[in-house]
């Protein structure tokens, strides 16, 4: 396997069905770096700083996924299309490693401009969700907002995904980090971006997205 390093924002394990996709016991990644500024988006601050993040190569991520013998792959961001050759390595050697397990991945690109930017990429995915995120348009149980295509690729995704708009809502994991300088909670899903919102204007609270230290 070629040596690649990916730039991410954070890295989370054992992601619950219909939380950003169909399996159990998946893994997550979400690459840092943005160049498309969706007005309301919960992850700007991958936007920034662009030697911010944390570095970690294929093989470090391929070995994790192995340790922890992982249903799946779910890609975010950020925006994953910037760094695609390096998220072609992962994909292609997770995919030659668990055939059967299902990769999904996150863009803001429209379902074209991704095959554009990317086409051997796409050739590699079990479902795409795709589409910029549009504030005012509600939520679905796999997309931030209504316009954003989920595009099934595979047979094995169609399988996993079928029925997926009857999903539950807005599933979130939450997992509490401890520094020697504060606590933070990091989240994982789809939010309720509205009755978050209306939640944070009764109580004083410091929220802080970023989870690396």
């Amino acid at each position: 396997m070629r040596k690649s390093n990916l730039r991410l924002s954070q890295v989370a394990l054992n992601l619950a069905a219909g939380n950003l996709g169909a399996a159990d016991r998946r893994m997550g990644i979400w690459t840092y770096g943005c160049n498309l500024a969706c007005l309301g988006c919960t992850s700007a601050h991958t936007w920034k700083e662009p030697t911010a993040g944390k570095v970690l190569s294929v093989q470090t991520l391929i070995s994790i996924a192995k340790k922890h013998d992982v249903n799946g792959l779910t890609i975010s961001g950020g925006e994953p299309s910037l760094q695609w050759k390096q998220i072609l390595l992962l994909v292609k050697e997770f995919k030659r490693m668990y055939p059967a397990r299902e990769v999904g991945l996150y863009t803001g690109l429209t379902t074209d401009e991704f095959k554009s930017r990317c086409p051997e990429l796409m050739n590699w995915l079990d479902v795409l969700i795709s589409g910029p995120y549009i504030t005012n348009l509600p939520p679905t149980p796999l997309t931030g907002s209504s316009n954003q295509e989920v595009v099934l690729i595979t047979d094995l995704g169609k399988r996993l995904y079928q029925g997926w708009p009857e999903w539950p809502m807005n599933q979130l994991q939450i997992v509490a980090q401890r520094s020697n300088y504060a606590q933070r909670l990091t989240t994982v899903g789809i939010p309720d971006n509205r009755r978050i919102s209306k939640a944070l204007q009764m109580i004083d609270v410091n929220v802080v997205t970023k989870s690396w230290e």
